[in-house]
């Protein structure tokens, strides 16, 4: 088995699998070729030669009402306009600043 070999079996997932998917069955074969290694059943780890995938596991996560209060209650109050801007779903932002504004208590800013 090549480096080749190895590549030409990434090119047959990828479309199947996600990178991270494909990246577990290489450290897998990467493993079990070292083990043969020092078994004395191969002479060379091909696995090894072959780099992993670059993954994007970049995970969208929304806070929470309660975690959307604290942060606002954390942060200096001249910062809390745009934070509470910034926290407002796009759909309810307004088109000009001035409308957040003017939804925004005047004690917070």
């Amino acid at each position: 088995m090549q480096p080749h070999d190895i590549n030409q079996y990434i090119a047959e997932r990828l479309g199947k699998l996600s990178p991270a998917s494909i990246n577990r069955q290489l450290a897998f074969l990467k493993k079990v070729f070292s083990d043969c290694v020092l078994d004395g059943l191969v002479s060379t780890n091909a696995v090894k030669m072959v780099r992993m995938l670059t993954e994007n596991n970049a995970r969208t996560r929304l806070l929470t009402a309660e975690e959307e209060r604290r942060l606002v209650d954390a942060i200096p109050r001249h910062y809390r306009a745009a934070v509470v801007f910034a926290l407002t779903p796009d759909s309810d932002k307004p088109s000009s600043r001035v409308d957040v504004l003017d939804r925004v208590p005047i004690e917070v800013w």
